[in-house]
């Protein structure tokens, strides 16, 4: 694993070790993260099951819609459990 790699961490290597399971941690669809990231859903197949290098570009349009996506969600639960806790 090359310093870059490393740096990173083992879920954003620039070699597709970036898995389903991290995906799966997020609680956001394929598709979801294809529409929002701009990467075809066939490549973001390719680069989960690790077939497929993908270039630095197209990870980091991948890790800001995944953050993106992911700091809505956390919104929405937010003010779903301050819905919850106001109707008690």
């Amino acid at each position: 694993m090359s310093q870059q790699e490393t740096a990173l961490g083992p879920e954003w290597c620039i070699e597709g070790q970036y898995t389903e399971g991290v995906l799966d941690s997020y609680d956001i669809a394929p598709k979801e993260l294809a529409s929002a990231s701009g990467v075809h859903e066939s490549t973001l197949s390719r680069f989960f099951n690790d077939r497929k290098p993908i270039k630095d570009k197209t990870l980091l349009k991948i890790g800001i819609a995944l953050g993106r996506l992911a700091e809505q969600r956390d919104a929405k639960r937010k003010n779903q459990q301050a819905q919850s806790a106001a109707g008690r």
